[in-house]
């Protein structure tokens, strides 16, 4: 895509989550992920309450930024991944060894301290990012807010900082604070990119790529529900290859790897209460209590995150990554709290392109046509149907998008 906004959302976010294959996604907010991990919270010496529309007081009392980040993650306000200090691989089976359910495990953790999230002692050597892989963006040139941290802390390389870290008065109060910052927490850092930009140099791998010139692809426009379509010139030279070609290499070579080491296991994903869905009404009266300090029990999907167990098949990610899986013809594309019924566009699909053997045998391919022929802003209207952009035109509202996933 490439620009500001994607509109054909519904289509296009299916193939980039995976959402037809597993849900909930793990994706989360760049802005408090990069605030954590390049450790700029060691350099804010404000408040929280200075943004309080009541001035001093209330909810944000004697709290840093970085308070107010673990307290929305713990409270399931916001997304927060790595979500624990634990591997969320292992939950479920550590949670079956004790007899108990998945939630009911979790919840005891953490009541008793065993298990925290990730986000109250990010500088904790495994709560670490490790493996950072940029696609089509320009981190460290372009959308790196607090630029000059992220060598130090993140790539462990020559950096600018001059800032001195906050005074003990001003450091958080429920974020671990470590005497010593860490320096350079990542271990490997992949760029897929044809320019030389400030990522790439910085890189540890660079994959050659394939230009616009070289390769079919699609852009949306940010005003207009258009598709519009780019055709190669040229074949990919050298050894450079298509976005799609180079990450569906990798996959065959990991779910080789995978095969007698990671095979098909169970994760634990701690989604956000998310708005434009009931979960938007879990917090009676507007009323914001924190299961931490004692206010309320930490409840899934109410006082904390929604806990979703999802199967994960490690050998089989290079077949599903070529074919549309059943999630979209059993639960539908949901976007926004709303659900479309796209099997009239899946029966298309199947009809164009089908996968023949594999894990994936007899699902349709994600063709080019995916984002655009299930995505209801762009595609023509069916015969008989209006063109309305809402619950009509073969939409219904889902109250859980994750429903019958666990």
């Amino acid at each position: 895509m490439g620009q500001e906004k994607v509109r054909p959302i519904t289509g296009y976010s299916a193939i980039a989550t995976a959402a037809d294959w597993h849900r909930p996604a793990r994706q989360m907010i760049q802005t408090a992920y990069w605030y954590l991990h390049t450790d700029q919270f060691r350099y804010d010496p404000f408040s929280a309450d200075t943004l309080a529309a009541a001035g001093a007081g209330g909810t944000f009392a004697g709290k840093s930024t970085a308070d107010v980040i673990a307290a929305s993650a713990r409270m399931g306000w916001m997304p927060s991944y790595p979500t624990s200090d634990r591997n969320p691989l292992t939950l479920a089976t550590d949670a079956g060894a004790a007899g108990q359910e998945v939630p009911e495990y979790v919840v005891d953790e953490l009541k008793a301290g065993r298990l925290r999230f990730a986000g109250e002692d990010p500088d904790a050597p495994e709560n670490f990012p490790r493996v950072l892989t940029i696609w089509r963006a320009n981190l460290r040139g372009s959308s790196a807010e607090g630029n000059e941290y992220f060598p130090k802390h993140l790539l462990g390389t020559d950096s600018g900082v001059r800032a001195t870290e906050a005074p003990p008065g001003a450091r958080p109060r429920d974020v671990v604070w470590r005497d010593e910052a860490p320096v350079g927490k990542l271990d490997l850092l992949l760029t897929l990119d044809f320019r030389m930009t400030s990522t790439t140099v910085y890189s540890d791998i660079v994959l050659p790529a394939a230009t616009w010139y070289e390769k079919h692809d699609l852009n949306t426009t940010d005003m207009h529900p258009f598709v519009n379509s780019f055709n190669p010139a040229v074949p990919p030279p050298w050894q450079t290859r298509t976005d799609w070609d180079a990450f569906n290499t990798i996959a065959a070579a990991f779910s080789r790897l995978a095969e007698g080491r990671l095979g098909t296991v169970k994760d634990v994903v701690a989604a956000p209460l998310l708005h434009d869905t009931p979960d938007a009404m879990a917090t009676p009266h507007g009323r914001v209590r924190d299961w931490k300090a004692g206010e309320c029990e930490p409840v899934p999907g109410r006082t904390m995150p929604k806990l979703v167990t999802v199967e994960r098949d490690y050998p089989g990610v290079a077949d599903r990554m070529t074919a549309l899986g059943p999630l979209l013809d059993t639960l539908g594309a949901t976007t926004k709290g709303v659900t479309f019924d796209v099997r009239q566009e899946l029966e298309y699909l199947r009809h164009k392109s089908t996968v023949r053997g594999g894990t994936a045998d007899g699902l349709p391919s994600p063709a080019a046509g995916t984002c655009r022929t299930s995505a209801p802003r762009s595609s023509p209207p069916r015969r008989g149907q209006p063109t309305a952009r809402g619950p009509s035109a073969g939409a219904t509202s889902s109250p859980f998008p994750t429903e019958g996933t666990d």
